[in-house]
């Protein structure tokens, strides 16, 4: 197994942007949404500039929401279809996974933040309004002022999701986490000796 870091500390870089990757957890708001771009859609392209295809997308937790788009829109270019064709087909491949079933730890971004960082990639890269991809993750797709919720967006676009079994908290999580982000997942039994399907969308 290979396992390949981002790394934006990069001569080539502007001083702005080569701070990006300097802290883990850190920052304001901005900086974290800024470290989530660049693990969702420059980790995707790092993989297909390495000739990789991965058949399944992890995503653990929301920080790596934004793959999902970018999947979506690489699949966009190879099938010659439009974004809410493609983020159906392309669905079926992505897994979330939770180990904090609770408020306290959901990145929000505001959407004014949104905006300004994925206004033009949503228009000009995936051909849909802001509004469609702030949707994504809201509980109420219709509230213009709602914060955006990274694990939310990332659990609505995933078809499974799953918790590590042997935790203890494991029912208790199951049900916060069907009952907090209000999805319409079905409850399953186990799959295995290390993980549990909680949910899985149809």
């Amino acid at each position: 197994m290979k396992l390949y870091l981002l790394d934006s500390n990069d001569a080539a870089n502007l001083p702005v942007h080569r701070a990006i990757t300097s802290e883990l957890y850190g920052g304001g708001p901005e900086l974290r949404l800024k470290q989530e771009l660049l693990l969702g859609i420059g980790g995707w392209r790092l993989l297909r500039a390495l000739g990789i295809k991965p058949e399944v997308c992890h995503l653990n937790e929301g920080h790596a929401a934004f793959a999902v788009l970018e999947r979506a829109r690489s699949f966009m270019q190879e099938a010659a279809q439009p974004f809410d064709v493609t983020l159906a087909v392309t669905r079926a491949g992505n897994l979330f996974t939770t180990h904090t079933a609770v408020a306290a730890g959901l990145d929000r971004f505001a959407p004014a933040l949104i905006e300004q960082y994925l206004g033009g990639y949503a228009e000009q890269k995936l051909g849909i309004p802001l509004h469609d991809v702030l949707a994504l993750g809201r509980q109420n797709p219709t509230d213009a002022f709602a914060n955006w919720p990274a694990r939310r967006a990332a659990m609505s676009t995933a078809r499974r999701c799953l918790r590590p079994a042997h935790q203890r908290t494991i029912r208790r999580a199951s049900s916060h986490t069907a009952t907090a982000w209000r999805f319409p997942w079905k409850t399953h039994a186990s799959c295995g000796s290390d993980n549990e399907v909680c949910h899985d969308n149809n």
